[in-house]
Formats: structure tokens, C-alpha cells, sequence
């Protein structure tokens, strides 16, 4: 769950958001919809922490994990695509993926190894 407790962020003079309140269930699906300068990007860098709220605080669980993709492909020096760039998000699983695949083809080979299905249910 994230909670946004009372969040302001001043842009430029003005604020952005004014003592926002909002939480995010782990559960929750969420769309950001406006018109361009409206301060989605922003918000999402305040909840990924790359710039701090002007008061008010952003509450994390200690095991949070955020993958945020910048949408300026300026900032990001890579001769990679855009959707090897967002996979890097899923290392581990991807690594997890291999791991199972190739569990379960020893396993075909070794079917009475229960060795081979104890590491396969870790």
C-alpha cells in the first residue's frame, strides 16, 4: 500500500498538488488520465521518489518495489528497444522462468527424483 499523506508540491510558484491525500491498496489497478502538463509524470516521480514532496510525506511498505519507465527517451542513453528497456523490470522473473523450464525437463528425464521437485516448489 502506498499513502500519499497530505502532499504539496510547488512547481514554478504555483502548487502542483495541495495537501493531496490518496492511498493504493496492493491490489489496486491505477490510470492516470489528463491533459498533457497536467502533473501525471510528476506524481509519478514523487511516488518513485525521484524528487520530494514540498510537505507532506509518501508512505511506503518496507518491501515496495516500483519500476518506473521515464517516458523521455532522451534521459535514457541505450542502443536498447523501449521493450527490452521495460523487460529489464522482470529480471528475476524472467531468471525464475528459466530455472522452472529447466527444473522441468529434468524432472521428464527423472521422474522418481523427488529432489528435483523440491527445488521446483521453492
Amino acid at each position: 500500500m502506498v499513502t500519499l499523506q497530505n502532499l504539496t508540491y510547488d512547481l514554478g510558484g504555483r502548487a502542483l498538488y495541495e495537501e493531496v491525500n490518496w492511498q493504493i491498496n496492493p491490489q489496486d489497478r491505477v490510470g492516470l488520465v489528463g491533459r498533457n502538463g497536467c502533473g501525471k509524470s510528476t506524481l509519478l516521480r514523487l511516488i518513485t521518489r525521484q524528487i520530494s514532496p514540498t510537505s507532506g510525506r509518501i508512505v511506503y511498505p518496507s518491501d515496495l518495489k516500483i519500476a518506473f519507465l521515464n517516458q523521455d527517451l532522451l534521459s535514457f542513453s541505450s542502443t536498447e528497444t523501449i521493450h527490452e528497456v521495460a523487460l529489464q523490470a522482470f529480471q528475476e522473473e524472467k531468471a525464475m522462468e528459466i530455472e522452472m523450464e529447466k527444473l522441468e525437463m529434468e524432472m521428464q528425464a527423472n521422474p522418481t527424483d523427488s529432489n528435483l521437485l523440491d527445488r521446483y516448489s521453492i
